[in-house]
């Protein structure tokens, strides 16, 4: 089973686009049907220990750093 990290930066990669905590959110409770809901708090907190991955833009929205050009 994936790590949550690996599970958020998988929904940014299917995404085609960036995305804001909230739809990351979102969209990770929607797939990880069984257990606690996430709150968008912990998804950052999830996102700031794969900055070596991902990156957020000015906008707010987060991107994995491969997908910037």
């Amino acid at each position: 089973m994936p790590s949550h990290e690996e599970h958020i930066r998988s929904i940014l990669g299917e995404s085609g686009e960036p995305l804001f905590v909230s739809d990351i959110t979102e969209r990770l409770n929607a797939e990880l049907v069984s257990g606690p809901a996430f709150d968008t708090t912990e998804v950052v907190k999830h996102l700031q220990s794969s900055y070596d991955h991902v990156i957020q833009l000015g906008d707010g929205r987060w991107t994995l750093k491969r997908l910037v050009r």
